[in-house]
């Protein structure tokens, strides 16, 4: 293992010890092409080794059903977005991220206009079908580090890592001329007036206190409810 630069954690001292035992003929074969073709025993070679050759299909199993737990607790159900927890953690850790390496970090704060209408008027059933409706444009519009989560009640947030402000403004439009596109469709009386949203926009300045640049955006949100809603603010 020191002869090729290989981490001393129990997977891999596993691997290799299978490896010098000689029974297992598909890991031994394997790691025998690699050693002549001078491939190298990266962290990623390392672990598909050890899910092809060691892991056992308890243990597979146990693994899926970790990664469905953990997938669970920081996921809102209704929306398939990230919950309301898995925000707090995540913003706190690209903030850190942003504020070590000098990159663009911008939030969107998201909410559905004139919802208490909707649930006044259609009812409750048809107020979770258009947050369910938001949800999906949100994460239509916008890349795959983005982080897309229920903050609360009808409103969303949105991390745009490495992002500044003018592009954050940019992904606020595309969401809101997405929904705008993609009216949803509901089988009820009266007919569902047009699904918008008010967005408001800030970015994060290093050393900032977190609640301080979530309420920057959330004020600009307000100026975009006060502006007629169906736009976004920047603050």
């Amino acid at each position: 293992m020191r002869r090729y630069d290989v981490a001393p954690t129990p997977d891999n001292y596993a691997l290799w010890y299978e490896y010098h035992g000689g029974n297992n003929t598909g890991l031994n074969t394997t790691m025998s092409v690699i050693i002549s073709n001078d491939g190298g025993f990266n962290a990623t070679t390392m672990y598909e080794l050890h899910a092809a050759f060691i892991s056992s299909p308890k243990e597979a199993a146990l693994v899926c059903e970790l990664q469905i737990a953990l997938r669970d607790a920081s996921t809102d159900a209704l929306t398939g977005a990230a919950n309301r927890k898995a925000f707090d953690t995540t913003i706190r850790k690209l903030a850190g991220d942003a504020m070590n390496s000098g990159d663009g970090l911008a939030l969107l704060m998201v909410d559905a206009d004139r919802f208490k209408r909707v649930n006044d008027t259609w009812g409750h059933q048809v107020g979770d079908e258009i947050l369910r409706h938001i949800a999906a444009a949100l994460k239509e519009s916008v890349r795959g580090g983005d982080v897309v989560a229920l903050y609360g009640g009808e409103e969303f947030a949105v991390i745009l890592p490495r992002t500044d402000a003018d592009s954050a403004v940019s992904v606020a439009e595309n969401i809101r001329r997405t929904l705008l596109r993609q009216p949803l469709y509901l089988n009820v009386a009266p007919p569902l007036d047009a699904i918008t949203v008010s967005i408001g926009v800030s970015c994060y300045e290093p050393g900032d206190p977190l609640t301080e640049w979530i309420g920057r955006a959330d004020s600009a949100l307000y100026q975009a409810k006060e502006a007629g809603r169906n736009c976004v603010q920047c603050a």
